[in-house]
Order: structure tokens, then sequence, then C-alpha cells
């Protein structure tokens, strides 16, 4: 790439530098995505090809596939609200609730989808958008800034007409409360950042901290997070009711422990 990216800025004209850096980008987004190679050619050139050539490396072997419609919708959301003027790292950015400079600039951290999307890493959110670019569901200009833009099926994404799945690549697949466990230092600030949520959720009904959670949940959450419902169901000793009331709450939190 040091090469290429060389003989780029041997071009006088700054626009065409900046048309074949999006060249090079998309070249680099085709060689470490998983879609069916022949699928993503083809988007490439304006055409569509159903199912998969099952002749490819990534049809001979296979990602998992995971529902991604929520995420997707969260995503093209953002975009709609940036009105559709940026590129997919300043997405990320407000998705994730970055105080950068320019998310700054433009008051995108006034935005209802700044943050919502800090439980997933940039490399998740990366591996969205361009899961939707190679599928058509989202668009993006070809002259070099790389802005994104919506389309047809980005609405029936929004109006629910059209599911979203992705290729999960091994490296990338969500790991789950089983396998996730904090050295004895973070599972101390955890636990930390526990007892704090569960302090406010009293506070809110006016009763004892450990009317909430004992403390025998936080520290069995602070050792092995839950990182969905399911997760959080399976901890010991805990009501379906508790669950339901506070299950959301204190994972949201861990989710953004684990993610800062």
């Amino acid at each position: 790439l040091g090469n290429l990216n060389y003989y780029i800025e041997q071009k006088s004209d700054p626009t065409e530098q900046k048309i074949a850096r999006q060249k090079l980008a998309q070249v680099v987004a085709y060689a470490e995505w998983t879609d069916c190679r022949r699928t993503i050619l083809l988007g490439y050139f304006g055409e569509s090809y159903r199912g998969n050539c099952g002749k490819c490396d990534n049809c001979l072997n296979p990602k998992s596939f995971e529902d991604w419609t929520l995420e997707a919708q969260q995503f093209l959301s953002c975009v709609a609200r940036c009105q559709e003027m940026f590129g997919m790292r300043h997405i990320i950015d407000v998705l994730r609730g970055s105080p950068t400079k320019k998310v700054e600039k433009y008051q995108h951290h006034l935005l209802s989808t700044y943050g919502i999307g800090k439980n997933k890493t940039v490399a998740e959110w990366k591996m969205l958008g361009r899961s939707l670019l190679h599928q058509g569901l989202v668009a993006e200009t070809d002259n070099g800034f790389r802005v994104l833009k919506l389309n047809q099926k980005s609405w029936q994404i929004f109006r629910e007409q059209r599911s979203v799945e992705i290729a999960i690549p091994s490296n990338l697949k969500t790991k789950s409360s089983a396998s996730y466990y904090l050295s004895p230092v973070e599972a101390k600030k955890l636990l930390a950042q526990l007892k704090r949520v569960r302090q406010q959720i009293a506070d809110a009904h006016s009763c004892l901290p450990r009317a909430i959670l004992s403390d025998y949940h936080l520290e069995f959450m602070s050792r092995k997070p839950p990182q969905n419902l399911t997760d959080f169901e399976n901890i010991p000793y805990l009501s379906s009711s508790k669950v339901q009331q506070y299950g959301e709450l204190f994972v949201s939190a861990i989710r953004d422990f684990l993610t800062n």
C-alpha cells in the first residue's frame, strides 16, 4: 500500500488523488470482505447476482451469518440525520459517541443517534457499513469524497420491508459471557460502575440498593459480564422480574464499560 500511495501522491490534481485513494480503499475492502466475490464484483458494475457463486474462496469457506437489521437501521438513520453529507468514518464516530472535533463542529453530538452504537466496536460498524455497500443497501459517491447516500433499499430497511444479514468473520464474533472474563483490576473497576448504576436505580425507586440487586449479583457480573439479556437471565438466583426490570440497564452499562 505504501508504494501505491506514493504513486497516487505523484498525481498533480488533488481531485484525482482523492478518487484514486477511494478506488484503492475499495480494492482493500474487496480483499478483506467475506461476501461472495461475484456478488461484490457485479455490484461494483451496477449489476445484481442472486445467491452465491459457490466457487470463490468465501463461498467455499462460508462464514456464519447474523441478523443485523436493527444495527442497519441505526446506521442508516444516522446517515439520514447527518443529511447524507458524510462518510462512513464520521457516521461511526457519531454512532459510538466519539467526541471528535468534526462531530462537535457540526453539532452531531446533539443528534438522537449519537452514542446509540457504543455496544459495537469500530471494526464491527465498519464491517456492517461495507456489507451494506456490497449488498447495494446504501450508496456511496465516487468522486473521491466517499459520502454515504440512502437509496430505495435503504428505505425498505427503515420500513421493515427488508432484513439485513451479514457474514461475521471469526475474529469479530461477539463474545458470550461464558468466555468473557476480566482481569482482577478490570473486574474491580466494573464492580464500582455497577454499584453506581444500582445506586441510581435505587434512588429513582426510593429504595435500598440491595433491593435492586444483591452484592453477589454485582460481583458475579463483574467477573463474568453478561453481553445480552440471555446472558443476564443465566445469572444464578436472579428472578425473572429482576431481569425484566433491570436487565437492559445493567447490560447497557456493561457494554459501555467494555467498549470504552
